[in-house]
């Protein structure tokens, strides 16, 4: 049998799934939206894509990020000002669905691409009772 596994380092995050409520990477899980940047998993304080401002984001200005993707359950445009913010770092955004975010986040990465990902579950935020 050929090992066709990516070869990556231990500190490199890569998703191992997601529910309603949150994502598993590298065997942790994190609840409510987040980002991953790096070889860091940091968290992100919004609800939905129509809530994405440039302020969430200025964390990735740490990180040579040339492919933001951001899944959520529901499809929405960026806002205006935070599409020109990332343009003018060089940085490429994209929303699709959560599901499909996860997976081309992870190719991407190991493929070795700068990438990072905004990840917005669907369920309530960690700290609402459901």
């Amino acid at each position: 049998m050929t090992d066709v596994t990516p070869l990556l380092g231990p500190e490199a995050k890569i998703i191992q799934n997601y529910t309603a409520r949150g994502f598993r990477i590298n065997g942790a899980e994190y609840l409510g939206a987040i980002v991953i940047a790096g070889d860091e998993v940091l968290p992100l304080d919004v609800q939905s894509v129509m809530e994405l401002k440039s302020p969430h984001l200025a964390m990735l200005e740490r990180f040579e990020v040339s492919y933001l993707i951001i899944g959520a359950a529901k499809s929405a445009m960026l806002d205006a000002a935070l599409l020109s913010s990332l343009k003018s770092r060089g940085t490429v955004a994209e929303v699709m669905e959560l599901g499909a975010a996860c997976r081309t986040f992870n190719v991407l990465r190991a493929e070795g691409r700068q990438v990072a990902t905004a990840l917005i579950p669907a369920g309530p935020p960690p700290d609402k009772k459901s």
